[in-house]
């Protein structure tokens, strides 16, 4: 925002927020400002008011002058065009799109587009001092001045002034509320007026607002209370009963406020002297600080106890007390200590984990505790960083301890300790929780999570679904379904038979969940995170019904989110510890917004670029600089469109182009949607629709038509043109061959033979060399015994296309590795033949001479020897290899693996998982490029399959298509059970029958090995 003073805000009929300030004025698009100030053309930086007529022209004013701003530029307005005085405390815009202008010295100025008429205190007004104009119901305008209030009925003035209710004061604004009620805001000794149209009510002001001299903005909002701003003490809000007041204990950046506005979806604008300006969206949530008498910001655990007082944790300064009148007080035990956790037994003990202490039990008595025991170590065993405690049904404590473990405490004060000393699979303990059948799962920061039955521990991690090893917290709903918020993905929920994520995809502000529970009363997941709040509705099988984000523009101002509690005694409330205070969320107030948010297109690109539309249209939207009516060339089909929703709520866009799409893309949060290669010759529409937070979207979307003229070689009279010539041309060309053929037909027939003679000759000496060629290449493949020795239960299938090959496979046994590869050098016969013969040296040079074990260090040499044998050529050779490439270890069964392009297959336990290689192959174009190594531990059973793309690149079948990958993948996992020699025949037969009479398309390489 350009300045800090706001003295007016105003929203359009686009949707976008105006800031008027002391230095110029901003326009807000719900993400980012656009300034404009007196060297953009403003008549004047000090702007005090803002308002729109019916053509979207906005009008501007300031302490010297007016200035229209038509979207394109300003148009200025001062004395000299007819304004009663510079000075512009209000600007008013009736339904005759006539514009009035409250002055400061002179009266009222009202303009109709034309001219400017001026209504003074020679007309009968109070004064020339007027702050606002407004009209009625019933047609009359009203003048708040600084001698008191006049009425306008289009003959005569009437004035209010010298009364009981009105008084000689200063009045500074109006408002007309949706009951046609007239309010008047002026100096706070006078409190407010409402008038019901034939009377004056005062009402008073709180006694408590002992500060405040004026009140400069009135506003109704859409639950019609009608809030007034203060120069000294915040806002009020009045629901014609009392009176609510916030200020800077509630989170207003100042107390100074002189502009209040409601935008489209009911958010409250507040603008301030000095702190900008405050957007106030959401009344259910409360804020509790240092400055409500916590005795520390950070907050480490909080509980409910059974008498509804709220006990907090605070990190480094004790324990704190929030009781049922919301008083927080600091209790007398455990002062200047860093307590993390904090539970309440069934007979009223609470426990405080206290880091470097272990865990204090207290008695409560009103808001005096005692210190009963102490637990601090089990034998040797120290707590030192107690994050949770829990209580399971037989009457056992349990303390999650990081570093040292999980503590026991039984009935008898008895404390056992389980660490990796004697069993438990993990020290690093972050989270406890017990589920309905008591029992307890244990949140890991290294092994996923550990599920206690009462004898054994079970690790749950990234092996059976768990997709993260690091779990800070833990839930169960209603229907035994568990929830686990991890590190760094999300959610992941278990039903008991499998797991499932939800995570930022879904709609998650942040995949860091480090507190988490289940709200009874709504049905739904609360997450904390770093980022703020999420409220995750789920279906009955565990899906996303929606989520809802809560973060600062949404009224929750603590930041990182460390402990959460579903208040037992009032159902409305749900409290969050945070860094930054203590939240209470109360769901009576928190209202969704039922609002389609307002989307505009904001530019359209021509291939990346910025584009003078007027170059391709003859009309171009000057509000937005949008071409209408655009017909494109066919060579400009590649555009790019930029939208935006004018709103401060999460949102996500889905987008068409009809007559290309035939259905809308998923949801995104992404602003543009990119096509390259529009098919000319059509027209096209683009729509776009946005949809907020709670779901709900624009009913008609956003669209803009367009079409691209097709090339002239595509044209209806081309066609024809084409036609005619192609029919005289054939008929002239049959006419002339028919004559020519008759004479040549004896000299060819002669030549014929001749040149067969000459070419069988030929082709005997090309297949003579191709064959001694193939004897070549077959000495340089790994001999069968070879390959047997090393990896004794595999198989080889290798079917080239030609005589000679451009695919082959390698081996090497090294050093106690069996290192082997797929390769697919290219092209196939004697060109990919010839690449091969290059490849297959790189390859042993890179083990044999240069000593290299690694497949990435392999395969980056190997591509760099290629590069250089064929830079020794005149010409650019593009030529390479893709390949994938083993290193097997048979001692320790551990498979090291790296692919240039071609992938390795894994099957486990009937599952098969692709490892995709890198997307680069082994050639020129690519010599600055290195290779990722991938490594596994295998287990016996395993199966792992290497291959060229020639097996899936095979037509056949009933319609003749290409096999593809994914039926070759489908083949592969039908044939795992068979022992490895059965798979090569099944292999081979299946290629076979599938192929029939087609000729093979591409030589044909499978590497197959059992573990």
């Amino acid at each position: 925002m350009i300045g800090s003073n706001v003295n007016s805000i105003f929203q359009d009929s686009r949707g976008y927020v105006w800031f008027g300030t002391q230095t110029g004025i901003s326009r807000f698009d719900g993400k980012a400002f656009k300034n404009f100030s007196l060297n953009d053309g403003l008549i004047a930086d000090d702007v005090t008011c803002i308002n729109e007529d019916k053509q979207g022209n906005i009008w501007i004013g300031t302490t010297d002058g007016v200035s229209e701003y038509d979207g394109v530029k300003f148009r200025n307005y001062s004395k000299k065009e007819g304004l009663g005085d510079m000075h512009i405390n209000s600007i008013f815009i009736d339904d005759a799109n006539t514009i009035w202008f409250a002055t400061d010295r002179g009266g009222a100025s009202k303009y109709n587009g034309k001219e400017f008429e001026k209504i003074t205190s020679r007309n009968g007004l109070l004064s020339n001092t007027v702050f606002a104009v407004a009209k009625d119901t019933k047609g009359n305008y009203w003048f708040a001045t600084n001698d008191g209030i006049s009425k306008y009925d289009g003959s005569k003035i009437t004035n209010f002034s010298h009364t009981k209710e009105v008084g000689t004061k200063s009045f500074y604004s109006i408002l007309v509320d949706s009951k046609g009620n007239l309010w008047f805001a002026g100096t706070a000794e006078h409190g407010f007026l409402k008038y019901n149209g034939s009377e004056f009510e005062k009402i008073s002001l709180p006694e408590k607002l002992a500060k405040t001299d004026k009140i400069f903005g009135l506003l109704e909002d859409k639950n019609h209370n009608i809030w007034l701003t203060t120069d000294q003490e915040g806002i009020l809000k009045y629901d014609g009963k009392d009176f609510i007041q916030f200020d800077e204990s509630n989170g207003l950046s100042s107390n100074q406020v002189y502009s209040i506005s409601c935008d489209y979806e009911g958010n409250i604008w507040i603008g301030t002297t000095n702190g900008g300006a405050d957007l106030f969206n959401n009344e259910s949530f409360s804020t509790y600080t240092a400055k409500q008498g916590l005795s520390s910001n950070k907050i480490g655990g909080i509980h409910m106890d059974r008498n509804g007082a709220l006990l907090i944790g605070t990190q480094g300064l004790g324990l704190n007390v929030l009781n049922a009148n919301k008083t927080i007080v600091p209790a007398d035990q455990l002062k200047n200590t860093n307590i993390i956790s904090i539970n309440q037994n069934k007979e009223g003990d609470i426990y405080a984990g206290v880091v470097n202490e272990g865990v204090y039990v207290l008695k409560k008595e009103e808001n005096h505790f005692t210190v009963s025991s102490h637990i601090a170590k089990a034998g040797v065993d120290n707590i030192v960083e107690p994050v949770k405690i829990m209580f399971d049904k037989k009457g056992n404590t349990w303390i999650g301890d990081f570093g040292s473990g999980l503590f026991c405490v039984n009935k008898n004060q008895e404390v056992k300790n389980y660490s990796m000393a004697n069993g438990l699979p993990s020290n690093n303990i972050v989270t406890l929780f017990l589920d309905s059948k008591d029992n307890l799962w244990i949140g890991t920061s290294d092994i996923g999570v550990l599920f206690y039955d009462g004898t054994t521990f079970t690790p749950y991690s990234r092996k059976v679904g768990l997709v993260d090893k690091f779990v800070w917290s833990i839930t169960e709903n209603d229907k035994g379904v568990l929830f686990f918020g991890t590190q760094e993905k999300g959610i992941c929920c278990y039903d008991g038979k499998k797991f499932t994520t939800i995570s930022t995809a879904d709609g998650l502000c942040s995949n860091f969940i480090e507190a988490m529970e289940w709200d009874p009363i709504d049905k739904c997941i609360w997450a904390g995170t770093e980022k703020g709040i999420n409220r995750i509705k789920l279906t009955d099988d565990i899906g996303v019904q929606s989520v809802r984000y809560y973060g600062e523009n949404e009224g929750f101002k603590g930041g990182e989110v460390s402990s959460i509690e579903v208040s037992k005694n009032n159902p409305a409330l749900v409290w969050f510890g945070s860094n930054n205070g203590l939240c209470a969320y109360n769901r009576k107030f928190d209202v969704e917004n039922t609002t389609a948010p307002k989307l505009i297109l904001t530019d359209i690109l021509l291939a990346y670029r910025s584009v003078d539309w007027k170059k391709y249209t003859d009309s171009v939207d000057v509000k937005n600089n949008l071409p209408r009516h655009l017909t494109l060339p066919y060579t400009e089909n590649h555009l790019t469109f930029h939208f935006k929703a004018l709103t401060t709520d999460k949102i996500l866009y889905s987008f068409k182009m009809e007559g290309q799409d035939t259905g809308w893309s998923p949801l995104s949060s992404s602003t543009e949607a990119n096509f390259s290669n529009i098919t000319p010759g059509r027209s096209y529409t683009f729509k776009v629709k946005a949809i907020n937070s709670n779901g709900i979207s624009n009913t008609i979307p956003v669209s803009f038509t367009f079409s691209i003229r097709a090339p002239w070689w595509q044209t209806w009279w081309f066609y024809t043109l084409a036609v005619v010539i192609a029919v005289v041309s054939i008929f002239s060309f049959i006419n002339y061959r028919t004559s020519k053929i008759a004479k040549e037909k004896a000299i060819l027939e002669q030549t014929v033979s001749e040149r067969t003679r000459e070419l069988s000759e030929s082709n005997k000496n090309i297949k003579d060399s191709i064959v001694y060629a193939k004897r070549i290449q077959n000495a340089i493949l790994p001999s069968a015994r070879t390959v047997a020795s090393h990896l004794p239960k595999s198989f080889i299938l290798y079917k080239p296309k030609d005589i000679v090959a451009g695919d082959f496979y390698w081996m090497e046994a090294v050093d106690g590795f069996v290192l082997f590869a797929a390769c697919d050098c290219t092209g196939h016969g004697v060109p990919g033949a010839m690449v091969s013969v290059v490849c297959n040296n790189a390859l042993y040079r890179a083990v044999r001479e240069l000593g290299l074990r690694t497949p990435d260090a392999i395969l980056t040499k190997t591509a760099e020897l290629v590069i250089d044998y064929f830079a020794q050529s005149e010409e650019e050779i593009n030529d390479g290899m893709d390949i994938s490439f083993c290193c097997f270890d048979p001692k320790t069964n551990v498979l090291t693996w790296a692919g240039a392009n071609n992938p390795l297959w894994l099957i486990r336990k009937g599952e098969l998982t692709e490892i995709k290689a890198d997307k680069h192959p082994i050639a020129h174009s690519y010599i600055s490029h290195t290779f990722n190594a991938h490594r596994f531990e295998l287990t016996t059973g395993d199966k792992i399959y290497i291959f060229s793309d020639g097996f899936a690149d095979q037509f056949g079948g009933e319609n003749k298509k290409k096999l593809t990958k994914k039926r070759f993948r489908e083949l592969i996992l039908s044939l795992q059970d068979m022992p490895m020699v059965d798979q090569k025949a099944a292999l081979d037969k299946f290629i076979v029958d599938f192929r029939k009479n087609i000729e093979q398309t591409d030589d044909i390489l499978v590497m197959g090995v059992e573990i």
